[in-house]
């Protein structure tokens, strides 16, 4: 891929999502930035509209493509806008429950139905029940663990995890969805941005169930259609990641992030080693 049409498919979503937030979160006044309520609804529509803006940029507005993993191009705004209704404030649990729930059957149909359900064959129901429950239990999880690292620290894990995971997808010898990933990294790259200038985590939260859905479907493609020589587990190791900087021991919500930083730069490392870069 030209590296100028690469450089402009991670700015356009970074622009995009800063964008968002400069507007949504009022960033240009003072007085808005003083205040911790930012709208979490602002977030998931950020990720999604930035998301599909880099992806349609990086490889092309087809619509209604013939490949599984182009319609991402549909994942990232059925993300954002099913997310922007689940991060409202006040939403019942089950109804926020089935948001999620089918913000998550909407990915599968989109991106794997032809490999959970083949054309003449029968429904993979063990793929199906773990494909599905995977993103439901990582949006509880991350919530529940990043929320109270703060704004800005929960953004950098969210755009840590992304960055770990285009890695992994890179060693996996998936270049486009390594790419996809890397959109959605700079988008979130704007998310900690915004976060530094108006802190508010329950905003920051409001982007952990879109990003939870789109990492899984860009992992479970790669684990699909992919040819990694590592465990697939290393991505398990990196999703669970957050849980090591929940320790009461550690008060710094910083050093959190560098407890987080450990496990995902273990399991990079080890994927890295099965990487051939004579191909470089």
């Amino acid at each position: 891929m030209n590296p100028a049409a690469l450089l402009v498919g991670v700015l356009l979503p970074a622009a995009v999502a800063g964008a968002i937030f400069f507007a949504a979160w009022g960033l240009g006044s003072k007085a808005a930035r003083a205040d911790a309520s930012a709208p979490a609804p602002a977030a998931a529509i950020a990720i999604g509209a930035a998301g599909m803006a880099g992806f349609g940029q990086l490889f092309g507005w087809q619509f209604l493509p013939r490949e599984s993993w182009l319609w991402l191009l549909w994942v990232f705004p059925l993300a954002g806008l099913l997310g922007a209704v689940e991060a409202r404030e006040g939403i019942p649990a089950t109804l926020r429950f089935g948001l999620r729930l089918t913000l998550v059957a909407g990915a599968l149909a989109l991106v794997l139905r032809k490999v959970l359900w083949s054309t003449g064959g029968e429904l993979q129901w063990q793929k199906l029940a773990i494909y599905g429950a995977v993103p439901l239990l990582l949006a509880s999880l991350w919530r529940a663990l990043l929320t109270p690292m703060g704004a800005v620290v929960g953004a950098g894990v969210l755009w840590l995890l992304t960055s770990a995971t285009a890695a992994m997808l890179l060693f996996a010898g998936s270049l486009k969805l390594a790419q996809a990933s890397g959109v959605a990294a700079a988008a979130l790259g704007a998310l900690a941005v915004a976060c530094w200038l108006r802190p508010s985590p329950r905003a920051m939260a409001g982007a952990i169930t879109p990003v939870a859905v789109v990492l899984s479907m860009l992992v479970f493609l790669g684990i699909e259609y992919g040819y990694a020589e590592y465990s697939p587990w290393l991505f398990a190791l990196i999703a669970l990641a957050p849980m090591f900087g929940a320790s009461g021991l550690v008060r710094r919500h910083w050093a959190r992030l560098f407890l987080i930083a450990i496990p995902v730069g273990i399991a990079v490392a080890l994927a890295f080693r099965t990487y051939d870069t004579s191909a470089l």
